[in-house]
């Protein structure tokens, strides 16, 4: 019963333009070490893979702002 309340406080506040702390979160999913047990991996893997410049800026500034949270599924 709290869920529904809390929902619809925060609906009439967006509504009634209240400051609202909204929050953005972005998941990146990577497979574990089990799922590459056909082929080597750790630091020779990474040979001739990469990352785009700009995914890494980001990471590390969404790093240093605190704003990363490990989820595990």
């Amino acid at each position: 019963m709290i869920k529904p309340s809390i929902l619809n406080k925060l609906k009439a506040d967006k509504r009634n333009k209240l400051s609202v702390k909204e929050v953005n979160r972005f998941y990146v999913k990577v497979p574990d070490l089990e799922a590459h047990t056909q082929h080597p991996h750790g630091e020779i893997c990474g040979i001739g893979h990469s990352v785009h410049p700009t995914i890494i800026e980001k990471i590390h500034e969404l790093v240093g702002a605190g704003e990363i949270q490990y989820h595990r599924y």
